[in-house]
């Protein structure tokens, strides 16, 4: 009860909570920066994977949840808790907030993740945690007997690598977006040299944080749309965007690790939501330069942004879905994962504009919606052709 009086004053737990979030962005962005000068593996070791970025996300995971909880409390006080839908579900929202951070820690505390070098005929119980620079046990025994490359048709690309293995007994594949579960150890394609017939597979081990974390997502979802009832008809307007380059993409070439059943999936909430943020962003310049219709301009731009950060949200929980499929993980803290989950939250501080006085201005509110699509434009283009990591799909 006395940590729940820190925040009884409204003052006081949003400059906590504003500090700590806006902070959080601050380091996402220099970090991915960082990692394309230095490299992901250093910035890994000094950041993502460091204990102070782990307590600042359990501070700000701690902060939000006294603050729902005091809220929750002044509700009931006034007999006023959760009274509407939309309010509910807005609440909802940060408890499937709530859920994905204590997923987040659980993978960080308890996961094993790591590399296994198969040569044919070598049997192999170990794997290498390159993270933590140290070697760890399996509890079955991995033998590869061959290793399969196949081509795209015509073609000398490469379209897949079929590892065929024996874990102890039992004989098993492992290919690209296809993930193959042993006793809780997840094995995925990590290398291979066809020549040499030698498989690096990834191993990935995570008996909590994932069911936890994917409780979030489905919480997210649900409340989600309980939260959209009354604004489908701006999804079905970016819907259509989002079908004509879902359909442009199907007509190119694509990489192995993309030809899944979640690419269209994902790509389609992700382009629907950066499609409604566009709009956002002429409706900004719109706002700037006519000042007759800021207020007006304004509340449109709030309707707006429901949809859009809600899809955008569930675009990056499916693209998390597919990584675990694909790779065995359901966040790497790749550039572009990271950009999308700087977008996500530089989004949602509109929404609580009443609590930010230079946002409460129309005139400033536009300004911010116009600066905000810049981090689209990263998220979307940047991402791609000025730094390196898992999407950098260019060339």
């Amino acid at each position: 009860m006395q940590i729940l009086s820190l925040f009884a004053g409204s003052k006081r737990s949003k400059r906590i909570v504003l500090s700590l979030y806006v902070g959080m962005m601050v380091i996402l962005v220099v970090s991915t920066f960082m990692a394309a000068a230095v490299g992901e593996r250093m910035v890994s070791e000094h950041i993502y994977d460091a204990w102070w970025f782990m307590a600042w996300w359990g501070a700000l995971g701690v902060s939000l949840l006294l603050v729902v909880v005091q809220w929750l409390r002044n509700r009931a006080r006034h007999a006023a808790s959760c009274r509407g839908i939309g309010r509910c579900a807005v609440i909802h929202l940060h408890v499937a907030f709530l859920l994905i951070l204590l997923g987040a820690a659980l993978t960080a505390l308890t996961a094993r993740r790591g590399v296994v070098y198969l040569q044919p005929g070598l049997e192999v119980n170990r794997f290498l945690d390159a993270a933590h620079h140290r070697i760890l046990p399996l509890p079955f025994t991995l033998q590869l007997d061959s290793l399969e490359v196949t081509c795209d048709p015509g073609t000398m690309q490469h379209a897949d690598y079929v590892s065929h293995l024996h874990v102890d007994t039992v004989a098993v594949t492992v290919s690209m977006n296809r993930v193959t579960t042993v006793q809780g150890y997840r094995l995925t394609p990590y290398s291979y040299d066809e020549a040499a017939q030698v498989s690096w597979l990834s191993v990935n081990y995570d008996p909590w944080g994932i069911g936890v974390t994917y409780l979030g997502y489905l919480w997210f979802a649900c409340s989600f749309l309980i939260w959209l009832r009354r604004y489908v008809a701006y999804a079905l307007l970016a819907l259509v965007a989002g079908v004509a380059l879902q359909l442009y993409a199907e007509s190119t070439p694509l990489q192995p690790v993309l030809r899944s059943a979640w690419l269209g999936i994902h790509v389609s909430f992700i382009v629907m939501a950066y499609t409604l943020f566009a709009f956002l962003g002429v409706n900004g310049v719109m706002g700037m330069c006519m000042s007759s219709r800021r207020e007006a301009l304004m509340r449109h731009s709030l309707r707006l942004l429901r949809p859009a950060e809600g899809l955008l949200g569930v675009g990056i929980f499916m693209g998390a879905v597919w990584a675990n499929q694909s790779w065995g993980r359901y966040w790497a803290w790749d550039s572009k994962e990271v950009w999308a989950l700087i977008t996500f939250m530089l989004y949602a501080l509109p929404f609580h504009y009443r609590r930010f006085s230079w946002l409460q201005q129309p005139s400033r509110f536009h300004l911010f919606m116009l600066l905000a699509f810049l981090s689209v434009l990263i998220t979307y283009f940047g991402c791609n052709y000025f730094m390196s990591g898992l999407h950098s799909y260019v060339g």
